[in-house]
This record gives C-alpha cells, sequence and structure tokens, in this order.
C-alpha cells in the first residue's frame, strides 16, 4: 500500500467491518462501558446503500460486544445518533482532542441544521471519554 490507498470509504462494507472488529476489540479490552451505542445514516450513497439507509448497532455487557448491522428500538439504546450521511462524513474524519469539543460541537450545528438526531442520550457519568475507536476510525475515512 502507498499514499492513502489504504483508507475506505466511510459507511463502505470494509468500513463497516473494521470498525466492528475495533469495537470488539476494544470491548475485550476491558475499556468500553456496558450499554448499547446505535447509528442511523440517511441518504446513504446508493451504491452503498441502496434503500438509502445503514445502520450498526453495538452491544456490551460483561466485557463482551456484538455488533450487528441493524437499527436497535429507540428505547433500547444508550446513544442513538441518526443523520444524513453529508452531514456525518466530516465528523466521522475528524481527529477527536481531549475534550471532544469540536465533535460536539459537529453534531450540535447538524441538529440545528436538521440534518442529525441524538435519539438517546443516556451516557454513563462515570466512564471516561474515549475517543481512541473514533480516531482510528478517522484516519482511516475517505
Amino acid at each position: 500500500m502507498s499514499g492513502r490507498d489504504w483508507r475506505m470509504e466511510f459507511a463502505s462494507p470494509e468500513w463497516l467491518a473494521f470498525f466492528a472488529r475495533l469495537l470488539v476489540a476494544r470491548a475485550a479490552m476491558g475499556e468500553t462501558p456496558e450499554g448499547v451505542t446505535c447509528e442511523v445514516y440517511r441518504k446513504v450513497p446508493s451504491h452503498l446503500a441502496p434503500t438509502g439507509e445503514l445502520a450498526w448497532t453495538r452491544r456490551v455487557q460483561a466485557g463482551v460486544a456484538s455488533v450487528e448491522l441493524i437499527e436497535c428500538p429507540d428505547a433500547q439504546a444508550d446513544t442513538k445518533l441518526v443523520g444524513d450521511y453529508d452531514a456525518l462524513l466530516p465528523l466521522a474524519r475528524l481527529l477527536v482532542e481531549d475534550d471532544g469539543a469540536k465533535l460536539e460541537a459537529g453534531i450540535a450545528a447538524g441538529i440545528a441544521a436538521g440534518t442529525l438526531d441524538v435519539i438517546e442520550r443516556r451516557p454513563n457519568p462515570d466512564a471516561p471519554r474515549d475517543f481512541t475507536v473514533h480516531n482510528m476510525m478517522a484516519v482511516l475515512t475517505r
């Protein structure tokens, strides 16, 4: 591999598969709080999703994670983000610094513009904010 040909298209099958492996590995390391996280991508390019929508759900319980390419019901989600592909793409590429302020600002701007919705948000206040997986994916995302 040379140059940037190792990067993956956001929400492509290879991107989603790699992302799922990182999420499961991170949980196996004991560094992911228990709970359910879901993201739904709308207005996805047709070559990635003929229906225009993709989703993933990660469930962590007792240090074991599972990732499915489905949308979870709103009531099951501790955190659920629903957004337009074009609004999420710049956030997916964003390297998050210690406090996550730029990411939070991007999400807030998307909510204000009507391109993103946070359906449920019940974060564990005792869990440390960790953007390791996000930042790894940001570097790999084109």
